[in-house]
């Protein structure tokens, strides 16, 4: 006999009960949480290999900040021959040719940016940090450092992190005087750089101040951040048409800035930033960071007059941190196309930035011993210059003159030389403290000279062990060239001796590596 409709629509209600009634005797499992996780010395800090300044910075800058909370982690370029190379676990700056950079970057429109997170502890983390435009990775970078990189955010991260946002031109649309100039048609018209010095007439020597075209591109970057226009920037020597809208940047031959220069600037880092009449604008310093400055107190003059800009008016100082860099040829430059553009102080100027001024003080041939022919401490318009300078970071980078082979009278089996050398690097140390009591002085040792087996043992036998000592006995930071170079000979590959024309750049990062967690900051 066939059960009814009717029964079968009871058992069916009484099987829900009691699936319902199980059901509630049940524990119900609340959904999985996302892992969290830290950045461990693990990670990679991967950049794209033809990144720009914006990306390389922003890479620079994750790993200082890591690297203030105790974890050394590398900046590598994205390019690897070999696929089972690339690390399991990574933090992607900008535009890499990785996928997982690929696919957030695709769908951004321009000057937005996002953080993501991709992969599972198993399989390696990728932290995702892209953008659409130089101002919207750097603003991102910053974001990512504040909130997760600092010690009170602890180094956090959740594996489904997604974050979003877009920059925004702070002074957009402002125009300038009254006749309503947009920023971005000014010209910035840059001041000749450096002051040439008398010099020994063998060794023409250019002491090599914070230049002024990097400062002025420096200035056009700011303004183009601040306002998504950007100026012309052009150097002194060439024509401007009269009626162009200009930005005197340091000593013109404009005759608009010959009466900020009637003063003398006698502190480092006086500047003024003035609007006159006809909507020119004047930023005058005593040196092309406080021209800097002055530009600075512009951006913020129109950030703050949100439409138009009828007056500036500034005056002031700003407490730059003075930089002396003190050596020899590879100091100077030597071997460059232009010894003035190239070189590491111009290259650890722009690494540091213009809170600092960093001055050249390099004397091609010169040594440290002060019995040698041409010893720096001999050579009044380098060591008394530098010394008259007050410098509050003084590097000092010599001892590969001391021990060039081709100098007879570099004898370093006689041990009278150890002496002097180590007696005359004493003499200099605190000559420097006497100038500025406060002084913070980092001793570098010189690299070695890969085409040259005698010199090169000179300078590992002698300069550097002696060097050493010598830091260690008077207090001074010390900075390991040397171990750097054994390990960089393409560096010096020119001529055995030297860098090359952007080569320096290598040096100079090298130099910044050794400092930047123990320089004095602004």
């Amino acid at each position: 006999m066939k059960p009814s409709l009717q029964t079968i629509g009871l058992i069916l209600a009484l099987l829900t009960v009691c699936g319902l009634l199980v059901a509630c005797g049940e524990t119900s499992v609340p959904p999985s949480e996302p892992p969290v996780f830290a950045i461990t010395e693990d990670f990679v800090i991967t950049r794209p290999t033809r990144g720009t300044d914006a990306e390389l910075e922003s890479a620079r800058a994750v790993r200082d900040a890591l690297s203030a909370l105790g974890l050394t982690v590398r900046v590598s370029e994205d390019f690897y021959t070999d696929e089972a190379e690339i690390p399991q676990n990574e933090i992607l700056i900008g535009a890499t040719n990785r996928e997982a950079s690929q696919t957030v970057t695709e769908g951004l429109a321009e000057n937005e940016y996002a953080i993501r997170v991709h992969g599972s502890e198993e399989d390696g983390y990728k932290i995702v940090i892209a953008a659409k435009g130089d101002r919207a990775i750097s603003e991102v970078v910053e974001y990512f450092i504040a909130t997760y990189l600092t010690s009170a955010a602890q180094n956090s991260f959740s594996a489904s992190l997604q974050y979003n946002g877009k920059f925004e031109f702070p002074c957009a649309g402002v125009t300038v005087s009254d006749h309503n100039i947009s920023i971005g048609d000014y010209t910035i018209v840059y001041a000749k750089e450096g002051v040439t010095s008398p010099v020994d007439p063998n060794y023409q020597t250019f002491i090599q101040t914070a230049k002024y075209k990097d400062t002025a591109e420096a200035l056009a970057n700011l303004i183009e951040d601040a306002s998504g226009v950007r100026p012309k920037v052009v150097p002194g020597t060439e024509t401007v048409a009269e009626d162009s809208p200009k930005i005197l940047f340091g000593k013109t031959d404009y005759s608009e800035d010959d009466a900020y220069y009637t003063k003398v600037f006698d502190e480092v880092g006086t500047y003024t930033a003035e609007l006159t009449a006809d909507g020119t604008i004047v930023l005058a310093g005593d040196n092309a960071c406080a021209a800097y400055a002055a530009g600075e107190a512009l951006v913020d003059a129109l950030c703050t007059a949100k439409t138009r800009l009828t007056e500036l008016n500034v005056s002031a100082t700003k407490d730059l941190i003075k930089v002396a860099c003190i050596g020899d040829s590879i100091t100077h430059g030597t071997t460059s196309d232009d010894e003035s553009a190239y070189n590491y102080p111009v290259y650890l100027q722009r690494m540091l930035g213009y809170d600092y001024y960093v001055e050249k003080y390099g004397a091609p041939g010169f040594s440290l011993t002060s019995t040698d022919t041409f010893s720096y401490m001999s050579y009044s318009a380098m060591y008394k210059g530098s010394q008259d300078a007050k410098p509050d970071v003084v590097i000092i980078m010599l001892g590969t003159n001391d021990c060039n082979p081709f100098d007879d009278y570099k004898d370093w089996s006689n041990p009278s030389r150890a002496t002097a050398f180590q007696k005359s690097a004493t003499t200099m140390i605190d000559a420097y403290k006497r100038a500025n009591r406060n002084v913070q002085i980092y001793l570098m040792t010189p690299p070695t000279v890969p085409q040259n087996a005698d010199w090169a043992s000179n300078v590992k036998n002698y300069a550097v062990p002696l060097i050493t000592e010598v830091a260690e006995a008077k207090g001074c930071n010390l900075i390991d060239i040397y171990s750097w170079s054994l390990k960089n000979t393409s560096v010096f590959a020119g001529d055995g001796l030297h860098p090359k024309n952007e080569t320096y750049e290598d040096l100079a990062e090298a130099v910044y590596d050794g400092l930047k967690d123990t320089i004095r900051k602004p």
